[in-house]
């Protein structure tokens, strides 16, 4: 009886084990990191298999930040900082973005350029030492910019808009886009607000999203021309419009824009105050469309090495950020939420070369205003771990002390089916 009895409680032991040194094993992949004060808004995988954050310094009041600073944080593949840099004072926020070029970094700010609004570019080394610097500006008109892309040519184009004095009567938004070459030199700009698709006889508040660079050289860029109408735009190689397709919906805006190697488009906002995705073919002609419920919005959006979908955002349920993974036609494989200290947002997220994902953004206790850069790499299937490094070995230890006294006492029990005889 006592040897049924241990061989029945070996392979949860086996079990426990296993899971152990699966545990072990993880945690070296995945973690979860804070630094602050510090918000981060967008994050990019290095060469070295580390990460760098830009974020925004300073006193986080009343949904903006004061005595503010744009700076550049280094880690290595486990989020161990390895330096940071401050790079401009006084940015606007949620106008920072950064994306790798040649072994550095690229940086668009907003800033106040002559009493108006406009946009300080940087070219930033490996090691974080601005190299160069550029403002733009529409002369007359004040500028937010929106989206940064490296383009193949080794160039950057800027993506936002810009608007005139009039705009407080519902006038002069326009979409902006620059065309910049790999000095920072401007070899195009250009402004758009009247588009066939539409009655050309109404003032529209044009306001640009995202943008991506087409595979003939051109670009794809989304904008929100009125509460219930977005439009996805195709120009060439100078900017010219080639074509221009409407999207109608209640409350509908997309916040980013992925081009899919068949040369299709995905675009991520929220129609009727939920998340809201689109796919279309190569010529903008609609695929398919999904709205997912008990989602707030999606923030971040990239295309998974599997061929699906992965979307950062918020939930209904106060400050908890999620991650969201579909399929390749939208549909739910899994999502996850995190609440980091308490409160959480998520700005940025990439797929690391393990197939895992990170994440940037901030978080903070709820009894405090304080945020926190939260940098965060999970597995494949969006876990990060639940459990110090020691837990698990507590567990086992634990497990087996239990096997132990329970196989003890086995052992002294009389053996009840000798009675009588």
């Amino acid at each position: 009886m006592s040897s049924k009895l241990f061989l029945s409680i070996m392979p949860l032991f086996m079990l426990l084990s296993f899971l152990f040194v699966g545990s072990v094993g993880a945690s070296s992949t995945m973690w979860s990191q804070t630094y602050g004060p510090v918000e981060g808004i967008s994050v990019v995988q290095t060469t070295d298999g580390g990460y760098t954050i830009a974020g925004i310094r300073g006193d986080y009041i009343s949904g903006g930040y004061t005595n503010a600073t744009c700076v550049l944080i280094k880690t290595d593949c486990d989020g161990n900082i390895q330096w940071n840099k401050t790079i401009i004072d006084n940015p606007s926020p949620n106008t920072l973005f950064v994306n790798t070029t040649e072994g550095g970094y690229a940086l668009a700010v907003g800033v106040i350029v002559s009493w108006r609004t406009g946009v300080w570019f940087a070219k930033i080394d490996a090691n974080g030492n601005q190299q160069w610097n550029r403002t733009y500006q529409e002369p007359g008109y004040y500028a937010l910019v929106t989206q940064l892309v490296h383009t193949n040519d080794r160039g950057y184009v800027l993506v936002g808009s810009v608007w005139g004095d009039e705009w407080t009567s519902g006038k002069g938004y326009k979409a902006w886009v620059v065309k910049i070459d790999s000095s920072g030199n401007v070899q195009w700009q250009r402004t758009y607000e009247n588009f066939s698709s539409l009655d050309n006889r109404f003032a529209y508040r044009v306001s640009a999203g995202s943008i991506v660079e087409d595979v003939d050289g051109g670009y794809i860029f989304t904008c929100w021309v009125r509460s219930d109408i977005a439009l996805l735009i195709k120009l060439d190689q100078d900017g010219n419009v080639q074509w221009e397709k409407k999207i109608e919906g209640d409350a509908i805006g997309f916040r980013s824009i992925i081009r899919e190697n068949n040369g299709g488009f995905v675009l991520t906002g929220t129609m009727n105050r939920l998340p809201y995705v689109v796919k279309t073919d190569s010529l903008g002609n609609l695929e398919w469309n999904r709205t997912y419920e008990n989602l707030y919005s999606f923030h971040s959006a990239i295309q998974s090495k599997d061929g699906g979908y992965l979307f950062a955002g918020t939930t209904y349920y106060g400050n908890v950020s999620s991650l969201v993974k579909t399929d390749s036609l939208g549909n739910i494989e899994w999502n996850a939420t995190y609440s980091g200290l308490g409160q959480a947002g998520i700005s940025s997220v990439l797929q690391a070369d393990d197939r895992g994902y990170v994440f940037t953004g901030w978080t903070c206790p709820y009894n405090s205003s304080e945020r926190n850069i939260w940098l965060v790499k999970t597995d494949e299937y969006g876990i990060i771990p639940e459990f110090t490094s020691w837990a698990p070995l507590l567990i086992m230890l634990v497990t087996v002390m239990a096997v132990a006294v329970i196989y003890r006492r086995s052992l002294s029990k009389p053996n009840r089916g000798r009675r009588g005889q």
